[in-house]
């Protein structure tokens, strides 16, 4: 029987039973240590270095999979020595990751909408996720698609083979359909946490900003100077391009999920910020840049500048704690996809403010970027992607225009949304919530661009009837390859090269489909990136 012997993670005294790593100590104890090589059921691999931890009385650090406890052993798993060594490892290991993360027509888009997952969504019929995937980043997607001048789609990689997914028409389908459903969608409004919020400005930026607080359990109040709801968007767009019909809808559904709204309330008239936030514990000014706007800002208290509204960066408050400014009225741009972002982004911020005490912050999208594509890496990504012609109902008489002409392009019937769907390129990662390269990376801050070499050639295997094996993601980590011994798979993997440019693959230059012939789904759930990937991912 074996023994327990007593040691200490992070100053913390533990007892562990003899033959344990220190892996194991840890996990046993609550202290969480990453890892990219290990899999509880093939054993350890030790060849990321991404576990390593500070033993006293050892001079280099050692990993922690492999390394087994000792009697009274202190063990240090989070100094700056520690972390500074796993940035490192990842930092190399991200040098020659070749893969997109995240695709550039999200990267693109001014809301950071997840295009590359909506899409997919739509193409597998699945259209009431994809509209939960939209609003989970713009609240007027309908609105959006009418008036938004595609930027997105300037960043297609599908525009270098011929051309560009109607991205914002394929959005625009998602949205009508939805709210020409019988229960359109209504997200979840978390229980009331009794703080309040007031919203100056019903235009794009302020129906955002109130879309998501709501949602957090904050009561808010969305006040406007005009008789009715939707600032520039109601009274500055004709309505051949966007009806009052279709902001009617989409405004009724933030008013359903309890925002609530005063009309004909002028700042610096019937309305006072002082005043104000004696009933709210927060303000947010989205008035928009007209003059006589930000002249009443600035009698209400609020420092002015050359552009607008002075506000944070980061934290987006102004001069007077507990008010908030976005949009148009701290920097013009003109765009309403520009305010939406920054109507969410004020929401995270003041959510955090009111529920935490300290303002939220918006993470920076983590990405690997391949860059651009040859002629023959893009002919290689399309392997498998369907080869028509951007569908005709995203333009207007035949004719692609170069400015969304709102209600004159006819909406997508749903087969052709399908069609348009399928020309999708997917060129954000298969594995974009389940890898632990990217997770890992993010949590520790590591550079993507440390370390730069030549990039590797884009390449794929999509033989497997199951999953997609794309090399450039692959780490060499070897444990795709322990699991085909394991289960004794025919062929199996194997590793390919020596140093800086071994990798995983098939033996004897065959196909994956002949090497994994019993494990593929394993494998491509093990996988810690998305060097394998299963074909038909999330749905």
């Amino acid at each position: 029987m074996a023994n327990n012997l007593t040691i200490e993670i992070d100053k913390k005294k533990i007892s562990v039973e003899e033959g344990a790593t220190i892996l194991e100590a840890a996990e046993a104890a609550g202290i969480k240590i990453p890892t990219l090589c290990y899999y509880k059921a093939i054993g350890a691999i030790t060849s990321c270095f991404v576990c390593v931890v500070e033993v006293e009385g050892k001079k280099h650090l050692i990993p922690s999979c492999t390394a087994k406890i000792e009697p009274d052993m202190v063990i240090t798993t989070n100094s700056r020595k520690v972390t500074d060594a796993r940035k490192a490892a990842l930092e190399l290991l991200l040098s020659d990751h070749n893969g997109d993360c995240e695709g550039p027509c999200r990267l693109g888009c001014p809301a950071n909408i997840e295009s590359p997952k909506f899409i997919n969504e739509i193409l597998h019929g699945k259209f009431g996720e994809a509209i939960k995937t939209i609003k989970k980043s713009v609240a007027l997607p309908a609105v959006l698609g009418r008036i938004c001048p595609e930027i997105c789609e300037k960043n297609c990689r599908r525009a270098k083979v011929d051309e560009p997914v109607a991205i914002c028409h394929l959005r625009r389908f998602a949205a009508d359909r939805d709210l020409a459903s019988k229960v359109p969608y209504h997200p979840e409004v978390k229980e009331s946490t009794g703080k309040k919020a007031a919203v100056i400005g019903s235009g794009p930026a302020g129906l955002t900003c109130a879309y998501y607080l709501r949602q957090e359990g904050i009561e808010v109040t969305v006040f406007d100077g005009q008789e009715k709801t939707g600032g520039n968007l109601r009274y500055a767009i004709s309505k051949e391009r966007l009806p009052d019909s279709v902001l009617d809808a989409e405004i009724g559904v933030i008013s359903d999920i309890g925002v609530k709204f005063e009309h004909g309330k002028k700042l610096g008239k019937e309305l006072h910020i002082a005043q104000l936030l004696k009933e709210y514990q927060a303000v947010y000014i989205a008035t928009g840049a007209k003059p006589e706007d930000l002249a009443a800002l600035k009698a209400e208290g609020l420092e002015t500048g050359k552009s607008g509204v002075v506000a944070g960066k980061e934290t987006m408050m102004t001069s007077v704690f507990g008010v908030f400014a976005g949009g148009d009225c701290v920097l013009k741009t003109g765009l309403a996809v520009r305010s939406v972002a920054s109507g969410r982004s004020a929401a995270k911020i003041m959510a955090g403010f009111l529920l935490q005490g300290t303002p939220g912050k918006n993470k920076k999208l983590f990405s690997v970027r391949m860059g651009a594509l040859s002629e023959a890496e893009l002919s290689e990504m399309m392997t498998g992607i369907s080869t028509e012609k951007r569908v005709l109902g995203g333009s207007v008489d035949g004719k692609q225009l170069k400015e969304n002409p709102g209600e004159a392009r006819k909406n997508f019937t749903d087969d052709e949304a399908l069609k348009e769907a399928a020309r999708c390129m997917r060129c954000d990662c298969r594995k974009l919530r389940g890898c632990r390269l990217k997770r890992i990376s993010e949590e520790y801050g590591a550079d993507r661009l440390k370390y730069q070499g030549e990039r590797r050639k884009f390449a794929q295997d999509a033989s497997h009837p199951l999953v997609v094996y794309q090399p450039g993601k692959c780490i060499a980590c070897g444990i795709c390859v322990k699991i085909t011994e394991q289960h004794k798979d025919e062929l199996g993997l194997t590793f390919i090269g020596r140093g800086f440019t071994i990798k995983m693959g098939a033996p004897l230059g065959a196909k994956m489909s002949e090497a994994m012939k019993l494990v593929a789904k394993e494998v491509a759930v093990r996988c810690p990136t998305a060097a394998v990937t299963i074909k038909k991912d999330g749905l």
